[in-house]
């Protein structure tokens, strides 16, 4: 598995950001790079990108490391819906009402 943590510089991911054309044309940039077809994580469809804020604060890093089970562990963690956690903690914890992708794909 490959995880990769996406600035909200690169107007891809993260809060605001709604269109996957963006967010599609950096992960294939990535998976593209030289060498990088030969990697099982791109040949198993195990790349994942990750907000910043999903990749490097405290409440994002419950949020990435659900999504990471969930990817290496479809069948044990398929009751999760790692997205509905995150949605239900903004909600909670700052009155937040999340917009934006957060993880890819």
């Amino acid at each position: 598995m490959v995880v990769k943590t996406i600035s909200s510089n690169s107007k891809a991911m993260g809060e605001g950001f709604t269109d996957k054309t963006a967010v599609q044309a950096v992960y294939d940039g990535i998976i593209s790079r030289t060498g990088w077809n030969e990697l099982a994580a791109v040949k198993n469809n195990k790349v994942l990108l990750l907000a910043q804020n999903i990749g490097t604060t405290p409440e994002g890093s419950i949020i990435g490391m659900l999504y990471m089970a969930k990817t290496m562990y479809p069948d044990k963690f398929a009751d999760i819906d790692p997205y509905e956690v995150y949605k239900q903690m903004e909600k909670e914890f700052f009155n937040i009402d999340p917009k934006g992708i957060i993880v890819f794909p």
